[in-house]
Formats: C-alpha cells, structure tokens, sequence
C-alpha cells in the first residue's frame, strides 16, 4: 500500500479494520500474499506501482501474475481421500411374542417318540446279541445235557458259550475242522472255532493241517496242537494231564496260551501233566491212547470201552486184510493164512457197522502174536478172563472160532461151534492129544445170522475155573472146569483155525464171518455182557 493510499483512506482502512474482524483477516491474508509473491518475484513487483487511469490496477496485476505462475507451474497430484461406506443404522423394535399354542397331535408324537426309544433301549438290554457259531455237533450217545432248555440234536449249529455235559458222549466239528469228543460228565466252554477251554472232563482232538494252533485250554494248563490227535483229561482240582497219539503238542502252564512260565513239547506216545497250582511235572509218562473214544461214536465200541477191556481189534474195510488195535488206534501185527476178505460187519448201533474178517473153511486163519502181552497199557492177563466177539457161520459143523495157546503150544483153548451148532469150550493138550474140560451151550446157532458171543472163566486155587458162555447177551451155560491155565503165559490169538500141527481131529477150519474181537483181563458180569450187547439197540 506504500505510495499509494492516501492518508483518509488509510484512516479510514484502519477504522474499518479495527471495528470489523472479518477485515482484519482478510487483510492480513492479502499482505501475507504478497509478502509471498515480494519473495518469489523480486524486482517484478518491487516498485511502486504508479498506473495511470488506462493500466490495470495492483489487483489485476496481482491476479495476473497468479494465473501466470498456475500456468506455468508443475502438475502437483492429491490423492483421493477414501469413501467411507455408508453407515447402516438398524432401529429395533421390541416384538411382543405370540402365544403359543400346544396341540394334542404334538403331544401324541412326543409320547409315541419316547416308548420307541425306551422300546429299543429294553431291547437292546434285555435281548442277547446272537452269539457267534463256531462249529456242529455232528454225532452224540446217550447225551444228556446239565440245562434241558438248551439241549442240542444232531446237526445243530453250536454257539460259542458254557455248555454242561452231564453224561454220554458228544462229538463236535469245529469250523475249522478240528474234530472233538468229549466225555460226559464235563463241563467247558467254546470260545472260538479254533479253542475250547475244559474246565473238567475228558476229551479226545482230532485236528487236520489247516487248523493247526487248535488250543485246548484248563484252569490249571494249556494245549496248542501242532497238526495231530492227543487227548486231554481234566480233573475236578483243575490237575490236567496230556496225552499225544499223533504228532506233537505244546504244553504250557497255566490258562493263557500267550503267557506262560513252563512248557514243554510232547510228541506220539508221550503224556504230562500240570498239577493244580500250574506246576509242570518233570515225569513223563507213556500216552494212555485206550482211555479214551477217539474215532467216531460207534455204540457198542464206547460200551466196550466203558468196560474196561484188555485188547480190541477190529478188521477195517479201508484197506484189505489189516487188524485194527481200536484201543491203541493202530495196525495190529498178525498173520493172515488162506483165502480172506475184508466184509461189512454187524451193525453195532446208529446205523453204523465195522469191518470183519470171511474165512472160507479151506484151513484159513488170522495169527495174533502175543495178543496177551500189552506193553502199551502196562499189563498182562491175570487168571480170571473173558473174551468177546460177534459171529456170523455160514455152515454148521464143528469148527473153531477162536484158540489162544501159550508161546510154547502145550495147550489150546478151543471156543467154536460142535456139529449140532450149539457153542463149544474145551481145553486141548497137544502133547498128548487129550481134550479136557469140554462142555457145550443150549442154544444152536443158525446159518448166515450174526450172534453176539461172551465166555468168561474165573480161576480158583483148587485148579478150577468158573466158565460161562453168554449169547447175545444172555447167560446161556456155565461149568466148573479143571484149569491149569497160567494165562501169564498165554498170549498168541488164533481167529478161524490154528497151524496144521494144532488142530484136533473132527475140528474144521471156521466157515463164516468174525469180528469186533475183545480181550479182558477181569470176569465180565452178567450185567455187562448185557450192557456190551444191548448198546446195539436191535
């Protein structure tokens, strides 16, 4: 403003600025602008500005030299502030809640739900899961069973579980194909088709390759089967004995098959025990195979068994000619002389039958040596003694049927058949060809009919035996006899005929079929002869 307000004006400037702020500021801006153009511009702006009435005034230069410099000036680039997004406002409102109304559908429905699910619940609870199957039982005699509510039949499924044998036998085929039988009375469990654990009793196993690991498990032991037959006994403390007829065993101390403190491998013929606090014994002992059902269940075989016999052989039909030691479960040495054939025998219960032995009556015979010494089972015959056999002749004729001699042939013991058909019982001496003690039956066999035969003797001290003749099981003679028979002596068994040198004149070779041939040591009773027929139920 220097040089160019006049003095009323710059009173007046100042009135005006002193009595208005708004002014104020805008002249204080105005001379802060030029201050700012004095320092950019320098001499362009630093004279007085003396203008005539036709130049622009200052403040047109001044916005000239402003629109220059913007002109003139670098683009300068401001960022675009951010759009905040616009701003939602939500207003509530309180909503007065209806009344809600309960109909008797839902009601219904609600209680239908609950009685399904405690329905279900009781089901589950009171309804057993089916057990698993883990076999059959494929054969059983005289069966009877602790629970009558559970007992089984033939050919029923068995379920793993306890099962309770009170008496008979029961054979079972597990799935696997482990064969086992089991003597009542006995009490066990299945567990698995490859393990049974016998808490008491007796049982026999027959396992095949592909069920080897087959486990027998007792309170006191264990037996893991390698691919064999063995036996296993079970008594009421828990003592378990082992006994192997074929291939071997492990025998392990007490119940886990996993865990165990003692074992001990056992093969063909051998036998241990655990005792009842799972000790294993250091004895062995030789496999008594003769105490136990081990084949199948043929009815007349477990009434022998049952009867305690000293020898019992049998011709099998799977092969031609061979004597079967059923006892032992092994081929009897023997001698076959003349013309035989391997035929069905008798049936012997259940519809099953066994095989015998047809002679021709041409001087054929079967040649058992030291059929009386029994090393396997540890005896020999005593004095008193009994023999058993079912025959069937095709001719009636004297003839024998059986002969046992001592090793040295002083003497024969001739059971056979006279001409009339009635039984026959004499003692032959060979040296000087006398026949003593000779006495016949009543009852006369016929031809092409199968008769079940028993002759027991009982020895005293006077040099006489008791003799009584039994057919089909009925007591059909008896005679006190001379006898000095040392049955110590006497072990080779004839079947049909003896050697050419043995036989006694008026005597043929047996004409017909025989089998089913039992030794005893002991005088059967009548009550057993009746028992051993009668289990064949004609």
């Amino acid at each position: 403003m220097e040089n160019v307000i006049s003095d009323d004006d710059f009173m007046e400037l100042n009135e005006i600025l002193r009595e208005n702020p708004k002014a104020m500021e805008l002249y204080f801006e105005f001379m802060s602008t030029c201050s700012s153009l004095y320092r950019e511009l320098g001499e362009t702006i630093s004279e007085p500005c003396h203008r005539s009435p036709e130049e622009p005034n200052d403040m047109q230069s001044l916005w000239l030299a402003l629109a220059e410099e913007e002109r003139t000036a670098a683009t300068v680039h401001i960022p675009k502030p951010k759009e905040e997004p616009p701003r939602l406002t939500v207003q509530l409102q309180e909503v007065a809640k209806p009344e809600r109304k309960i109909s008797k559908f839902s009601i219904f429905s609600v209680a239908v739900s609950l009685a399904a699910v405690l329905l279900l619940v009781a089901y589950v609870r009171l309804v057993p899961v089916p057990k698993p199957i883990v076999g059959v039982l494929t054969d059983s005699h005289n069966a009877r069973w602790a629970d009558t509510a559970s007992s089984i039949a033939v050919g029923d499924h068995l379920q793993s579980g306890y099962m309770d044998l009170q008496s008979g036998f029961a054979e079972m085929t597990f799935d696997n194909g482990a064969k086992v039988i089991i003597e009542g009375p006995a009490q066990f469990e299945l567990e698995s088709e490859g393990e049974i654990f016998l808490q008491k009793g007796k049982i026999s196993c027959v396992v095949p390759p592909r069920a080897i690991g087959f486990t027998v498990g007792t309170p006191a032991a264990t037996v893991v089967d390698f691919g064999t037959e063995f036996g296993v006994v079970v008594q009421e403390s828990g003592r378990t004995e082992t006994h192997v007829f074929r291939g071997q065993v492990e025998l392990r101390t007490g119940p886990d098959a996993l865990v165990f403190d003692d074992s001990r491998r056992l093969g063909a013929g051998q036998g241990s025990t655990v005792d009842e606090n799972e000790n294993l014994l250091q004895r062995r002992f030789r496999a008594r195979a003769n105490e136990f059902i081990r084949n199948e269940l043929i009815p007349y075989e477990i009434a022998v068994r049952k009867s305690n016999p000293f020898a019992y052989w049998r011709f099998d039909t799977s092969e031609k000619a061979v004597f079967q030691d059923i006892l032992m479960n092994k081929f009897q040495p023997c001698e076959l002389h003349g013309n035989i054939k391997i035929v069905p025998g008798p049936e012997l219960g259940n519809s099953k039958t066994s095989g015998a032995v047809q002679l021709d009556g041409q001087n054929s015979y079967v040649y058992v040596p030291k059929a009386g010494e029994r090393k396997e089972v540890g005896r020999e015959m005593n004095r008193n003694y009994s023999y058993s056999f079912w025959v069937r002749p095709d001719v009636i004729r004297a003839q024998d049927l059986i002969t046992i001699t001592n090793s040295g042939a002083a003497q024969y013991r001739h059971i056979g058949l006279d001409n009339d058909g009635r039984f026959s019982f004499f003692t032959y001496y060979f040296k000087n060809q006398k026949r003593r003690s000779e006495f016949t039956g009543n009852a006369i066999f016929q031809p092409g009919q199968w008769y079940h035969v028993v002759v027991t003797g009982t020895w005293s001290k006077s040099m006489q035996s008791q003799v009584c003749l039994y057919v089909n099981g009925q007591k059909d003679a008896e005679k006190l006899v001379h006898s000095t028979y040392s049955p110590k002596f006497y072990g080779h068994f004839y079947i049909g005929s003896v050697p050419e040198e043995g036989k006694v004149e008026g005597i043929h070779s047996f004409d017909g079929t025989i089998t089913e041939v039992v030794e005893y040591s002991r005088t059967l009773t009548p009550q057993e002869v009746r028992e051993i027929y009668s289990s064949v139920q004609y």
